[in-house]
């Protein structure tokens, strides 16, 4: 595992090819320019990642992706905020999540009942601890993120 650096362009949305799940560690300013910081497997194939920048007293976009926030940029008189976005899907949608949840239920269809709030921030908590969602719906990591979601059905 190493650091690489990533430079940003400041645009509301941009995709950075690094290798996969590549943890996204801080953003600064070197030299006058927005970088990116992630700690990556090299050996890892490569895979892309969206990147979302957002200045202070700009609206949040609002449509329905969940952000883990990566870190603020101060650049006199510009402040950025930068979000790492990825979907999630409605309850309906959510199979392989949806099948790591009823699996710790009562075997009825209980996840269906669960509010896709409750969904929504069990997937957060997952990423916050790392984990991603790969474009299935499924995470990576799946053992590790099924003993996640454990601890998380137990916390609610």
């Amino acid at each position: 595992m190493v650091i690489w650096k990533y430079q940003l362009i400041i645009t509301d949305t941009q995709y950075v090819s690094m290798p996969a799940e590549a943890k996204l560690l801080s953003v600064g300013l070197q030299k006058g320019k927005v970088c990116l910081w992630a700690l990556v497997d090299p050996s890892k194939p490569i895979e892309t990642k969206m990147i979302e920048i957002v200045g202070t007293g700009n609206p949040m976009p609002n449509d329905g992706l969940v952000r883990k926030f990566i870190g603020t940029v101060v650049a006199d008189p510009f402040v950025w905020h930068v979000f790492e976005p990825f979907t999630v899907r409605s309850i309906e949608n959510q199979t392989p999540l949806l099948e790591m949840l009823e699996s710790l239920g009562d075997g009825k269809d209980s996840a269906r009942d669960e509010s896709q709030a409750i969904i929504n921030e069990a997937v957060k908590r997952i990423h916050g601890l790392g984990f991603g969602l790969v474009a299935d719906g499924t995470f990576k990591g799946d053992g590790i993120a099924f003993e996640a979601l454990r601890a998380f059905r137990l916390s609610v």
